[in-house]
């Protein structure tokens, strides 16, 4: 084997290692920044959940709720506001709350601190929460429960 050959068979061996290591890299690179967003993207779950829970045993337990005690269809969205508003975001995430114009409704908008495309946008109302029918007099309209995603709007 001539000089000229080895040189050119090592040259495109280093070539074809080098390109397979800057795939391999940066496939590595885009799994790690996909585990970090699912990862937001749960503390942001998280979180709902835990405002979810607040506001249940708030309204169904009146001596644990900070605000002025009411059950079922007489709780307000401003109570959901003040319930939420004690309770503090996780670290890495950042939660604005605001009534809607009519005030019957609490949009609630979760952004990740260090990365602006993980959002959560949500709005919800007390009998959104599964308290209360829609029938008169605070009656169930049927036998089932209203669920959230019968009563919120939901965005990502």
């Amino acid at each position: 084997m001539h000089l000229i050959e080895v040189v050119m068979a090592g040259s495109v061996f280093a070539i074809a290692s080098s390109s397979s290591m800057q795939l391999w890299s940066a496939t590595a690179v885009r799994a790690h920044q996909l585990s970090a967003r699912e990862q937001l993207e749960q503390q942001i779950e998280q979180d709902r959940l835990q405002l979810q829970t607040l506001w249940r045993n708030a309204l169904q337990n009146p001596t644990q709720a900070q605000s002025t005690p009411t059950t079922g269809c007489t709780a307000t969205a401003a109570q959901l506001f003040a319930l939420a508003s004690s309770q503090p975001a996780l670290p890495s995430l950042r939660r604005t709350l605001q009534l809607s114009p009519d005030g019957q409704a609490l949009q609630i908008h979760w952004n990740a601190t260090n990365d602006p495309s993980v959002k959560r946008d949500r709005v919800v109302t007390p009998a959104g929460l599964g308290l209360c029918g829609l029938g008169p007099a605070n009656t169930p309209a049927s036998d089932t429960a209203i669920t959230d995603s019968q009563v919120e709007g939901v965005a990502r």
